[in-house]
């Protein structure tokens, strides 16, 4: 497949999961836990239909792209006074301690499962899944 059918996929699939997505509020299944599934289900592991090399320059941009897209929407959607308001220790421990030691964990997992991808692209999926708790966005008004 070519670099452009997959963007076109990626694209399509964004599209998709944008109609379904206030329906998609009320699962524990989060956004990119879908595109994760979906990624590999296309790729060899799965039906084999995208053949992309985990090194390539396709694959660190949609993960550049999909990384910008989630902390847009994530810093659009906070409203700062009702989550200091609500429990604000609450929030500046998960924001100060359980977001990087997440963030860190999942890139120890990450060098320990994917030898053929450098650190920091590693590090980049464990920053974009890191963001993908159930139940633990911010509130929303």
């Amino acid at each position: 497949m070519h670099n452009h059918q997959v963007l076109i996929f990626t694209a399509l699939l964004i599209f998709l999961f944008g109609l379904v997505s206030r329906v998609s509020e009320r699962w524990t299944i989060t956004g990119p836990m879908v595109f994760m599934i979906v990624g590999i289900a296309v790729s060899p592991l799965g039906v084999g239909l995208f053949a992309v090399h985990p090194t390539g320059d396709l694959v660190r941009l949609v993960a550049e792209i999909t990384l910008i897209l989630i902390l847009f929407i994530d810093g659009s959607l906070i409203d700062l006074k009702a989550l200091l308001r609500g429990r604000p220790r609450i929030s500046v421990r998960l924001l100060v301690i359980g977001l990087p030691l997440t963030m860190l964990l999942g890139t120890l997992v990450g060098v320990a499962v994917f030898d053929a991808i450098s650190i920091w692209g590693i590090a980049l999926i464990a920053l974009i899944l890191s963001r993908i708790c159930p139940g633990s966005d911010p509130p929303v008004h």
